[in-house]
């Protein structure tokens, strides 16, 4: 039996160096501490794959809207008490169209990888949407934005759902 990943507390701070979020004077201790702790190691070991993947998304797509952009630099300046800067707004690109995959299930398409054969997509499910049982062809990342998805086990909206080629996708019956 797994041990359960809640028995560490480091597990959180595992989570955070693996993005780069850990302040630097806390990485030594936490470095020390996942080469003696199997769980963080592990936990490690898990992240890193996916970690790895999002450094092939095209950051274009992953920024805010402009209108977002522009109310945080208003904050930020009217709290250091400065002019606001704007961003440089990219040129030429737009957001990619909602997509129809089933009745009921729309996707936009983030990332196509051929090269790697990886695809990843925003996925939106009407409530009571189905899908036909099917096997990927190419490792996919979906991130759940409406609705309730079952493959194995309940994904929530604002989950990641990971699959990958030749796994096998269903729905749970209702």
């Amino acid at each position: 039996m797994l041990p359960d990943m809640n028995d560490c507390a480091w597990c959180e701070v595992a989570s955070a160096y693996a993005v780069h979020a850990l302040p630097e004077d806390e990485v030594g201790a936490a470095v020390a501490h996942f080469t003696s702790c199997p769980i963080c190691h592990g936990e490690l070991m898990t992240l890193r794959p996916v970690i790895d993947s999002f450094v092939s998304w095209p950051t274009d797509i992953l920024r805010p809207r402009v209108s977002l952009q522009a109310r945080l630099a208003r904050r930020i300046a009217e709290e250091a008490g400065r002019p606001p800067e704007f961003p440089p707004i990219a040129q030429g690109w737009s957001a990619p169209e909602w997509m129809p995959a089933a009745p009921g299930i729309e996707c936009r398409l983030l990332a196509n990888d051929t090269q790697r054969q990886r695809v990843s997509m925003l996925v939106r499910f009407a409530p009571g949407a189905r899908f036909t049982a099917h096997t990927h062809a190419w490792n996919e990342e979906c991130h759940l934005l409406e609705g309730d998805l079952w493959i194995d086990e309940r994904v929530v909206c604002g989950r990641l759902c990971v699959q990958r080629a030749g796994q096998q996708a269903y729905q749970r019956p209702q």
